[in-house]
């Protein structure tokens, strides 16, 4: 039986401001800048929750001999789209992700793909979150139910579409919106922090580079601000006056303590 959200529940996250939670799109994202990326996150303290395309042996390494708990707040990120090397149909996709990672219970799909036949599938397979939603700098964001019982997380800000907005790489311009209500999930890719990409163009003009896995490429990162220096100031403001970033699985958890679904998943 579906069971709806409890009104108070929503309203908890239209009152507070959540603590920053990090999560990224590996995104085909070779070894040497996925690796950059953790160790950026570990030298300030903050949680990072991948969701993968591809086999990282760094990623491998890092949570594979964790134990069933951690290996889980590893999600994946399945394509979807026409084209798709996971794939030519939803349970095509699903499978060959799903091998990727067999603990994974939350996902993200490529491009925020949606469909509620998709939503049933991920959650006859295991999945009880996503966060499979964008909305960019909106605030006041709650978590949601699905058609399917399942939890979804939106998205709050995301380092190419700031880019693509052509948007100053400065915090301080969205300080305000950052310590407003609602969840604040940020979600960013490893070759756009590794280079610090300012524009769409200089990531058009060094996209090749996602493609070269055994060349650390870092020597063509960009000097002046870009995603990786928003980024370094993301985190400074989450762990800043006592603040503590959170994991995903932690958002997830705290909204089904709240009533919104619940641990087991569908009914």
């Amino acid at each position: 039986m579906f069971r709806p959200t409890p009104l108070d529940a929503v309203r908890a996250y239209t009152r507070e401001s959540s603590p920053l939670c990090f999560t990224t799109d590996i995104e085909w994202a070779p070894d040497w800048a996925i690796r950059d990326l953790f160790t950026l996150a570990d030298e300030h303290g903050v949680p990072l929750t991948p969701f993968l395309t591809h086999r990282s042996e760094y990623l491998a390494s890092r949570f594979g001999v964790r134990d069933f708990v951690s290996r889980s707040d590893v999600g994946l990120h399945p394509n979807f789209l026409p084209g798709s090397t996971h794939g030519a149909t939803v349970d095509e996709v699903i499978a060959s992700t799903k091998a990727l990672w067999p603990d994974a219970v939350s996902f993200r799909s490529h491009c925020f793909y949606d469909d509620t036949r998709m939503i049933r599938r991920m959650a006859e397979s295991g999945f009880r979150y996503d966060s499979n939603l964008f909305a960019f700098l909106q605030p006041m964001l709650a978590p949601l139910l699905t058609v399917a019982q399942t939890v979804r997380l939106p998205v709050f800000w995301e380092d190419d579409v700031h880019s693509g907005l052509g948007l100053p790489w400065d915090f301080d311009g969205l300080r305000a919106a950052f310590e407003g209500p609602g969840l604040k999930i940020v979600n960013i890719h490893p070759l756009r922090v590794a280079l610090n990409i300012p524009t769409e163009e200089f990531a058009e003009s060094h996209r090749r580079l996602g493609a070269e896995a055994n060349v650390d490429a870092r020597s063509e990162r960009h000097t002046g601000k870009g995603t990786r220096t928003f980024l370094e100031e993301l985190f400074a403001h989450a762990t800043s006056g006592g603040r503590s970033p959170v994991r995903l699985r932690g958002l997830y958890e705290e909204a089904v303590d709240r009533g919104i679904g619940t641990l087991d998943g569908p009914a």
